[in-house]
């Protein structure tokens, strides 16, 4: 596919561009690996302390293989927890003194489960570049992660966010205040543009129930393109609230989206 080279392209001009290369343990010298001919030192090894290779983890290993087989299975709270973990957990607290012990599968795990770590957003700049509401993404990035590292939400929010249902909206309301709303996406609202009748045109008109409070109408629209008619438009969309009419007093082209935050300001982005 075109797009794909082109970025492919874009990877390999900034020296970005990866491949995968064939490395090999080198028995009896922990620390170490074997690429092609040569023997290098392993820097970016998990094999910290030299024992993926010593007889014992090996041979505990092949035991296990052998009671429990190899498949790695789920989540413990999905499939179950095996006993092998419970007896590593039992044997880690013992070690350490401690009530329980607690095993994840990394240390990213780890971090995010005990310490409420957040999770890193990574993104091409070169890509992000091509939307032109960029800057409004990322304030909002830095607004979520400076609510959240302030512990702004409450227990019952916080419940309430794990959700992967629902959607929200944060809005800063002051020095270490925000206001957070819950925001309904819609399914999507079809206009046939077909002629009612002769020399009337088609069009459609919506109707949606605001089922939470009471506040100032704000939404994104995105136009997509239906019966094959890719080049539509929808002139001068129009909306009505509490006996009062708003209309944006532009054009909307297909796969554009029209953004208003609350005022008689329309945004139109691609």
């Amino acid at each position: 596919m075109k797009w794909m080279e082109e970025e492919l392209e874009l990877l390999a001009d900034a020296s970005r561009e990866r491949s995968l290369r064939i490395t090999s343990s080198v028995f009896g010298s922990p620390g170490y690996t074997m690429r092609g001919e040569r023997t290098l030192l392993y820097l970016s090894s998990n094999d910290y302390l030299g024992l993926a290779q010593h007889p014992a983890i090996l041979e505990a290993m092949r035991e296990t293989l052998l009671t429990e087989g190899a498949s790695s299975g789920a989540s413990r709270h999905v499939t179950g927890n095996r006993l092998p973990y419970g007896c590593l957990e039992e044997e880690l607290a013992d070690w350490q003194n401690c009530e329980a012990a607690l095993v994840f599968a990394n240390g990213y795990m780890a971090n995010s489960g005990v310490f409420n770590a957040g999770f890193a957003l990574v993104a091409d700049m070169q890509v992000l570049g091509r939307n032109g509401n960029i800057e409004s993404v990322f304030t909002s990035v830095r607004e979520w992660e400076t609510a959240r590292q302030a512990g702004a939400f409450t227990s019952e929010q916080r419940e309430r966010l794990k959700d992967l249902k629902s959607d929200w909206h944060l809005e800063a309301s002051g020095e270490g205040k925000w206001n957070l709303y819950p925001v309904h996406i819609s399914k999507p609202l079809v206009c046939i543009p077909a002629e009612l009748q002769p020399g009337q045109p088609g069009g459609a008109d919506w109707t949606h129930f605001n089922r939470y409070a009471d506040k100032p109408l704000k939404f994104t629209l995105r136009f997509i393109p239906s019966y094959g008619n890719d080049d539509a438009s929808i002139k001068r969309p129009t909306f009505y609230k509490n006996g009062v009419y708003k209309t944006f007093d532009t054009e909307v082209f297909v796969n554009q989206y029209l953004v208003c935050e609350g005022d008689r300001i329309g945004k139109i982005y691609d």
